[in-house]
């Protein structure tokens, strides 16, 4: 991912004039010119301008502010991503919602929306889950936070929706007993991301439902969500007699290879980077590659 020079502007609040005079005097800092011929940015190469330009703010010589650049820790995604992930829980814990949008506006910055969605959004969801379990937070805090978070979620589906193609469906759901859904809300904005178009039901769709809607408007695939119970097996035989293909995830979710046209995938980047072996598989394979060699 790289960003242009209005956006590094107003991620490091240097004027555009000198991100160009930076660039002309100093050579640590560079940029790469575009198809038009307009600047660019790499994560690393932005940066590097965004530290250098916090240091000058605090006080330091701008060839100082350099120096120590230099000599620090090259620019780490990794550990990059952790520390905002950990900034955006710990302010989520505190009931500050204005302090977890600063962290996620830094990170469109730098990160593409898929490690966004996986790496971040629903890496929270879960952690957040395991310290309501554990008693860490209350459940008035794993709520509101849960809540952000989805919302956060269904934001990136219209921000950053591709062209969508209307003759491949997937329904996403989870079932009665399940209120757990960020991990299909995760599956939803990555499958949207690359123009598959989704119809997400939500929680607790009871199966009768689910047969209206995918019957009506002939979906061919049905994505669910098992995060809080696992599956029982005749509920899932049920299903795979209901549904030409089905798709079970989430972390109770467990492998039942003698069921016909079910297939198991725990977490949406599994899914994701299998999507096209999968379909494979079925009669819907050559309409499976259109759809992602169209949005690639």
């Amino acid at each position: 991912m790289r960003i242009n020079i209005t956006q590094l502007a107003d991620l490091t609040g240097l004027s555009p004039f000198t991100i160009r005079n930076w660039e002309r005097r100093y050579p640590p800092f560079k940029s790469q010119r575009d198809e038009f011929g307009e600047r660019t940015y790499s994560i690393t190469e932005a940066y590097e301008f965004e530290v250098v330009a916090q240091k000058v703010k605090n006080g330091s010589k701008i060839s100082h502010a350099i120096k120590d650049e230099k000599e620090s820790n090259p620019f780490n995604e990794f550990e990059f991503l952790a520390a905002c992930r950990e900034r955006i829980l710990q302010s989520l814990v505190q009931f500050d919602t204005s302090t977890a949008r600063r962290e996620i506006f830094q990170l469109q910055q730098y990160i593409g929306a898929e490690v966004i969605i996986d790496e971040v959004f629903l890496s929270i969801l879960r952690e957040l889950g395991v310290l309501w379990h554990d008693s860490k937070i209350t459940i008035a805090q794993e709520h509101f936070a849960s809540q952000f978070l989805r919302h956060q979620l269904q934001s990136f589906f219209s921000f950053y929706r591709t062209s969508i193609n209307p003759n491949f469906k997937v329904l996403l759901a989870t079932l009665p007993g399940e209120k757990h859904t960020g991990g299909i809300l995760a599956l939803s904005a990555q499958l949207e991301l690359r123009g598959i178009q989704t119809i997400y039901l939500g929680e607790e769709v009871p199966v009768s439902e689910l047969v209206k809607t995918q019957s009506s408007l002939n979906v061919d695939l049905v994505a669910l969500s098992f995060t809080a119970n696992a599956p029982e097996t005749h509920l899932l035989k049920e299903l795979s007699y209901s549904f030409p293909n089905v798709l079970i995830g989430g972390r109770m979710a467990a492998a039942q290879e003698s069921i016909p046209n079910l297939s198991l995938s725990i977490g949406p980047t599994r899914f994701i980077a299998h999507f096209t072996h999968y379909f494979a598989q079925q009669k819907f394979a050559k309409k499976a590659d259109e759809t992602i060699e169209a949005n690639a």
